[in-house]
């Protein structure tokens, strides 16, 4: 099953204010190098914020966000805690869950329908603690 991630507006803003920012010089004042960076920083930023995403497949959460992949066993999972931070993370905004393994340490993701998330991560492993 595939999770949407949830998105917030401190996010969208940090990811999509770099563009808004380019595109007026480059509408103003039109220059090739303006234009590769903003091409550049375009499809960065798209990228960014439609790569993201969290699969539970096989017994194994896999967690994709931009460039960083990562696949955690459900079955190592000791504890999900529902948490409000800004640590860097697999995450695109800052309501998220804190998943603790046995292996892993804590790892934050934010899917969008976390209640439908927590009961398919617990069909696999019923004693995942949920805080």
């Amino acid at each position: 099953m595939k999770f949407k991630p949830k998105r917030d507006l401190t996010y969208a803003i940090v990811i999509w204010l770099g563009p808004a920012l380019i595109l007026p010089y480059l509408i103003f004042s039109f220059s090739i190098y303006m234009l590769i960076v903003f091409s550049i920083y375009l499809l960065l930023a798209f990228w960014i914020w439609n790569s993201t995403s969290y699969k539970i497949e096989n017994g194994e959460l896999l967690i994709k966000c931009w460039v960083m992949k990562k696949r955690i066993k459900i079955s190592e999972i000791k504890s999900v805690r529902k948490t409000k931070n800004n640590y860097s993370s697999y995450c695109l905004s800052a309501e998220r869950l804190g998943i603790k393994s046995f292996n892993e340490g804590e790892i934050y993701i934010a899917p969008l329908e976390t209640d439908i998330f927590l009961s398919e991560v617990q069909k696999i492993n019923s004693s995942i603690q949920i805080t």
